[in-house]
């Protein structure tokens, strides 16, 4: 997620290069985003020049952990059958092998 916010062309995300300084505010973002995932804040000897944004993060600390809650209970996608998975990609046969076992592989991290 971060490394495509501070570099927007090498993911396909933009057509044009972003330029100095544009490149410098995504930076800036995808610092504040990943120190907000981690729930951390910008200390002395890493990014000095952002504590003080770190009561900014504090006001919305908990409106990120809600929005990562919510992202991680949401429902999975139903994996492929057999039938509809025709993949010659070598890792079709891990797929294969966990679709047909997904339920004993089920029961056995959520029986822990």
């Amino acid at each position: 997620f971060c490394p495509a916010i501070f570099d927007p062309n090498y993911w396909g995300l933009v057509k044009t290069i972003p330029t100095k300084e544009g490149r410098r505010a995504l930076i800036l973002v995808s610092k504040i985003i990943q120190v907000l995932a981690n729930n951390a804040s910008f200390g002395e000897a890493h990014d000095s020049h952002m504590i003080a944004i770190n009561s900014f993060l504090d006001e919305q600390r908990q409106s990120v952990n809600e929005f990562i809650d919510n992202l991680s209970c949401a429902a999975v996608p139903v994996v492929p059958t057999e039938v509809e998975f025709q993949s010659s990609h070598p890792l079709s046969t891990l797929v294969l092998y966990l679709q047909k076992h997904f339920i004993a592989i089920e029961d056995k991290f959520t029986t822990r």
